[in-house]
């Protein structure tokens, strides 16, 4: 790689491959480790290779318990585990507690790279994330580059400013909910977005 550009790899949307490249695939992997705690170098030598070096925290492993614990018998829905990302604090634990309500285990995270963190540690059935967040990567990429990676989960994106970011993305693959947020239309979208995992 040559030096003028080692230090881009790692920004959102660049690339050197032009409209076959998303500029995406290092960006993403950085706010991912990054979201784990860990850190992500680069160091080449034009003419030999590459080396990309990941550190990653140590993780303490709990030991099994001696004796087996009673199950947990709380009813789940179909679609039972979601990550939500939304960096308004407040909409989002709003949101989560909604969810969580109505029977569904809910990982929370305030942004897309995060998201990505805890789908890399364990996909859920459903996305449900905002669409307008900063950091570099908003809901739309995290939306595409889930169907790309993790083609089991569903998404249902929310925003407040539908009609102006998507008036070119229908029909969309991807479930909408309009804010301020409908319960009923977020339960809707949940439940039809875990039945068919898409």
């Amino acid at each position: 790689i040559p030096e003028d550009i080692i230090g881009k790899v790692f920004d959102p949307f660049f690339t050197t491959k032009g409209p076959a490249g998303s500029g995406l695939g290092l960006a993403s992997v950085h706010g991912i480790i990054s979201a784990l705690g860990g850190h992500v170098t680069v160091t080449s030598i034009p003419g030999s290779g590459t080396t990309i070096t990941i550190a990653l925290p140590p993780v303490e492993v709990a030991s099994p318990p001696m004796i087996a614990t009673k199950r947990d018998t709380t009813p789940t829905r179909t679609g039972r585990r979601v990550i939500l990302v939304d960096d308004d604090d407040d909409v989002r634990e709003a949101t989560a507690q909604f969810i969580r309500e109505r029977g569904f285990e809910v990982v929370e995270a305030s942004t897309a790279y995060e998201g990505l963190a805890a789908m890399a540690q364990s996909p859920p059935d459903v996305l449900v994330t905002d669409i307008v967040m900063p950091g570099g990567m908003n809901g739309l990429d995290l939306a595409d580059l889930t169907r790309q990676e993790f083609p089991g989960v569903a998404v249902v994106l929310m925003s407040a400013y539908a009609d102006a970011l998507i008036p070119d993305r229908s029909p969309m693959p991807h479930r909408l909910v309009c804010k301020p947020i409908s319960t009923d239309d977020l339960l809707d979208a949940l439940e039809h977005a875990g039945q068919e995992g898409t």
